[in-house]
């Protein structure tokens, strides 16, 4: 009886331990071999999640500023630009100075404030410079370029409004994120 009881229990452990090798291992390997290293869970994920969520809200940032500091600057005549250069690199920095000198040469200033719905719509955090590609739904309604000399608008009758502009930013080796491209897009209205 005992000799049956166990012929019975090594013959139900042998079953348990086959289906349990069976059930843990991977198809098409042997039960008995272990996985190797590269089937072992990847811990970059999280990190590469965390980067780009820091690469987008630091894109977002920098955009949001250079907004600000060219309205600023628009409004003051502010030829250098000199917060500018805080949040925007070349080439748009070098534009954005020519921009403001030229509305400086032709009697021309900005009044208002603009809105804009900036939002990152492509990151790159796996090759050096980061990037990341910024989409913004510009609204100018409320922000017009007049005439110092008189108050009146300067602006391209007709012009649309509403645009879309897209933007660059980039993780610069200060550990800045710049905008250093932006295009306007008035054929693209929002």
């Amino acid at each position: 009886m005992i000799a049956r009881r166990r012929h019975r229990f090594t013959i139900a452990a042998a079953v348990t331990a086959a289906l349990l090798a069976g059930c843990s291992a991977d198809p098409g390997t042997d039960p008995g071999t272990t996985p190797s290293p590269t089937s072992a869970p990847s811990t970059t994920a999280p990190q590469a999640d965390t980067a780009e969520q820091e690469a987008r809200t630091s894109a977002l940032a920098a955009y949001d500023n250079y907004r600000k500091a060219y309205v600023t600057a628009a409004a003051a005549e502010d030829l250098d630009g000199d917060e500018l250069a805080k949040y925007t690199a070349d080439p748009l920095l070098r534009q954005l100075r020519y921009e403001l000198i030229q509305k400086h040469d032709q009697g021309l200033t900005t009044k208002g404030q603009p809105v804009w719905n900036a939002q990152v719509t492509e990151v790159n955090v796996d090759s050096r410079p980061f990037t990341a590609t910024i989409e913004d739904c510009f609204d100018g309604t409320n922000w017009q370029t007049v005439y110092k000399s008189n108050g009146k608008p300067a602006g391209v009758p007709g012009q649309a409004k509403r645009y879309i502009v897209t933007a660059e930013a980039a993780l610069y080796d200060d550990g800045r994120w710049l905008i250093r491209e932006s295009s306007a897009q008035r054929e693209r209205p929002c």
